[in-house]
């Protein structure tokens, strides 16, 4: 991350995996432990969650990183989850929007490189927050993003759906299909770190 602390992703990872609100987490450990357990029998696996200040470190820093994993710890990075680009560390260019992109083809990079999936978020425009549904103009700062992108999901909410914890998710590009999905109504837990389909 480059946006939050190590500690806070930690949190949101903690009440995503075991179903308990943070408030819940805090009050009962003891059930947190037995929840986060069970969780790991039936799952392997192992997350490895590292913050940055932002825009103190460039896509390939990243990549030394996961690099350093595998050759002191055996640990193989299946997915890098960057939150997010837009605060990684930026070539100096003239053009605010090219640095940008320079960096989404660089991270592009670093997933062919390391044979990994990335995942990011970005912000939408300004205009883009009053919008029933976005398209991939309303992805903010630079048009590169959407072209280096294979695909794009909108998350998007009204005023009235924020009221009633709902959310919908639109696929509005997809480099290996069709453009447009059918939206998705979901329904948002923030304090669970979850959605579910209505």
């Amino acid at each position: 991350s480059v946006e939050m602390a190590a500690t806070k992703i930690a949190f949101r990872y903690d009440a995503k995996l075991t179903g308990m609100t943070f408030d819940e987490i805090s009050a009962d450990p003891i059930g947190f432990a037995s929840k986060l357990n069970a969780f790991k029998s039936l799952y392997k696996g192992r997350l490895v969650i590292r913050d940055y200040p932002a825009r103190s470190v460039s896509p390939f820093d990243l990549q030394a990183h996961i690099r350093m994993l595998a050759r002191r710890h055996g640990f193989r990075v299946e997915l890098l989850i960057v939150d997010y680009a837009d605060e990684l560390k930026r070539p100096k260019k003239d053009n605010p929007a090219y640095a940008i992109g320079e960096v989404f083809s660089d991270l592009r990079a670093v997933s062919f490189q390391s044979n990994i999936a990335i995942w990011t978020a970005t912000q939408t425009t300004r205009a883009g927050y009053s919008k029933a549904r976005l398209d991939v103009d309303d992805v903010a700062d630079s048009w590169e993003k959407v072209k280096i992108s294979d695909v794009i999901v909108a998350l998007c909410q009204t005023s009235e759906e924020v009221d009633t914890n709902e959310m919908r998710w639109i696929i509005v590009k997809n480099r290996d299909n069709q453009r447009f999905s059918k939206p998705i109504l979901m329904e948002t837990r923030f304090e669970r770190a979850s959605f579910r389909q209505k």
